[in-house]
This record gives structure tokens, sequence and C-alpha cells, in this order.
């Protein structure tokens, strides 16, 4: 029913992995917010943060977040959920990125909004793919907070 519904959708499912994450975050004495919480970042969108510009960023799943929730709710619902399973299945695809808006448009007019490829399965091998398809480059961001040059909280 709805209820049910609501309890494996994307956005409640992804609510509580934030949710535990800041949970632990602030446990250490340390805020998340937008610009520290994602380990990639686009060159742009780094020299907005840096030069404070009042200029839209968008935190983007570079793994498409139906994708693996689909796995997590077939697990769910087949009663096979274990926590292993939902570490793995988050370790292999819950990774973000920062973009400027006008870079989040561009995975939209190429069709790659909730689809790691335009045509086709994706082979679950590249993440980036959908970066790479429109010639948009990720760096590792420097005010990622898990950064283990920085003394990983965790």
């Amino acid at each position: 029913g709805r209820r049910k519904e609501k309890f494996l959708s994307s956005n409640f499912l992804e609510g509580l992995i934030y949710d535990a994450i800041d949970d632990v975050v602030r446990e250490n004495g340390a805020k998340l917010n937008r610009n520290n919480r994602v380990p990639y970042i686009t060159e742009h969108a780094l020299e907005i943060i840096q030069k404070k510009l009042p200029l839209p960023l968008v935190v983007e799943h570079i793994v498409c977040k139906n994708i693996y929730f689909a796995f997590l709710k077939e697990m769910l619902q087949q009663g096979a959920l274990t926590d292993e399973k939902v570490f793995n299945l988050l370790d292999q695809f819950y990774h973000l990125a920062l973009v400027t808006k006008e870079e989040d448009l561009r995975l939209d007019a190429a069709g790659l909004r909730t689809r790691m490829v335009t045509s086709g399965e994706w082979d679950l091998t590249d993440p980036f793919i959908r970066y790479r398809t429109i010639q948009l480059k990720l760096v590792p961001n420097p005010y990622y907070l898990f950064n283990s040059e920085k003394g990983v909280i965790l």
C-alpha cells in the first residue's frame, strides 16, 4: 500500500543514510554541509566555492540513485536485506559530486538524469560514465570531510 511505498521510496532511504552520516559527524564535533559532504567536485564548482560566488551548486549522485535503490528494494521485498549487503551496495554505488546547476542541466539534456548510459544497459563497472559522456571532469574535493589526508573523522 501507500505506507509501504513511502518506506521504499528513494527519498526516504536517502534521508535515512544522510541522517546516519550526519549523526556520526556531529558526535565528532563537525558539521556536515553541501561543500564538505561530497568526495568529488567539478573544477567549475570548486572555483565557485573558492571565489565565494553566489552561484547555485547541486549535490549530484554519481551513480543514479534509482539504480541502487532498486537493488535495495528488491532485497527488502525478498527478505534478503542484511547489514552487510546494504553496506556493500552503498560502498559500491553511493558516491556524490558537487556540480554547478548548468552542469546538472547538461546531464538532463543528454538524457542522463536517471540513466547511466543513453542506450542499452549499464554494465555496473564505470560509475563515472555519465560524466565522461558529457565530457565533465570530476576531481577530488579538497573540502571533503572524510578525506584521509585531513585525518578522517570516521
